[in-house]
């Protein structure tokens, strides 16, 4: 019985341990959600356009950028918008323009 136990806490560690390093690579569940929330408030104060669907991403680094992709109502592309992952409330950049090129292009 005592070894069970040992076992149980043990796996119950590297769970917790690669649940945080899994967080730290792909980003946190709140991170995500702050940055998609920045990222619709910037599509609709930018463009004036109606987000439905904000997929954040992050890059493998804590510090490093990442981004959301956006899907919106008036438009039938996806497009990114950059946020940086050390302030998750402000999103700065997208590539809105190349993808509406792109696409008017196709």
């Amino acid at each position: 019985m005592r070894m069970f136990k040992g076992i149980v806490i043990a796996l119950s560690v590297i769970l917790i341990l690669v649940l945080v390093f899994v967080g730290f690579m792909v980003g946190f569940p709140w991170e995500r959600i702050t940055a998609a929330n920045a990222a619709k408030k910037y599509v609709v104060e930018t463009y004036g356009l109606t987000p439905t669907k904000v997929t954040a991403h992050f890059i493998f680094d804590v510090g490093g950028d990442g981004g959301a992709y956006v899907s919106t109502k008036e438009l039938p592309f996806d497009f990114d918008v950059g946020i940086s992952r050390r302030d998750l409330t402000y999103a700065d950049n997208d590539d809105y323009l190349n993808c509406l090129f792109e696409y008017q292009l196709n």
